[in-house]
C-alpha cells in the first residue's frame, strides 16, 4: 500500500502541474472573451458588429466550449483529490475516519465503470467516525463496487445503505 501511495502521490503531482496551467488559461480565456463581447456589444460599436448574428453565435459557441473545458478541469481536480484521499499515503496506520468520505472517494474513482450504465443510490445514515485502516477499508469499498458493477448485465442499480 505504501508503494501505491507513493505512485498515486507522484501521478497526482504530475497531473496537477499541467492542470493548473489549463485552469488558469481557461479562466483568462473566459475573461478575455467577456471583454471582447463587451466591446462588440457596446453602444459605440458599429451597428454591423452589434447586430451580427454570426458573430454572436461564434461567441456563444466559444463560451460553450470553454464551459466544457472548465467542467472537465474541475472533474480532473476531483478525481486527483479522490485518488490522494483514497490512497491516504499519510494514513497507512489505524486512524479515525469518516467512512462516507471513503465511499464517496471510491465512487469517484470507479465512476468510469458505472456511468451511463449503473445508477448509484446513496442511502447514508448518520455514521460517526470509526477506527480503521483507511487504505484497507477503501480497498474493500473498491472491490465491492467493482464486483457489483461487473455482476450487473446491462443497466442496473447499486444501492449503498449505511446506518449506525
Amino acid at each position: 500500500m505504501a508503494s501505491l501511495g507513493n505512485l498515486v502521490a507522484g501521478v497526482a503531482h504530475e497531473i496537477n502541474t499541467p492542470l493548473g496551467a489549463l485552469r488558469s488559461n481557461t479562466d483568462l480565456f473566459m475573461r478575455t472573451l467577456k471583454k471582447m463581447q463587451d466591446i462588440v456589444t457596446d453602444a459605440g460599436a458599429p451597428v454591423e458588429m452589434r447586430e451580427n448574428t454570426q458573430l454572436r453565435e461564434l461567441f456563444d459557441k466559444i463560451k460553450q466550449l470553454n464551459d466544457i473545458n472548465q467542467t472537465a478541469s474541475e472533474r480532473i481536480v476531483g478525481i486527483v483529490n479522490s485518488l490522494r484521499r483514497f490512497a491516504r499515503l499519510d494514513q497507512s496506520e489505524m486512524d479515525r475516519v469518516d467512512i462516507l468520505e471513503g465511499l464517496e472517494n471510491t465512487l469517484t474513482l470507479v465512476n468510469h465503470k458505472l456511468k451511463d450504465r449503473i445508477t448509484v443510490v446513496r442511502e447514508y445514515g448518520d455514521i460517526p467516525p470509526i477506527s480503521c485502516f483507511p487504505n484497507q477499508l477503501n480497498q474493500v469499498f473498491m472491490n465491492i463496487l467493482v464486483n457489483a458493477s461487473q455482476a450487473i448485465e446491462g443497466k442496473g442499480t447499486i444501492t449503498i445503505r449505511t446506518r449506525f
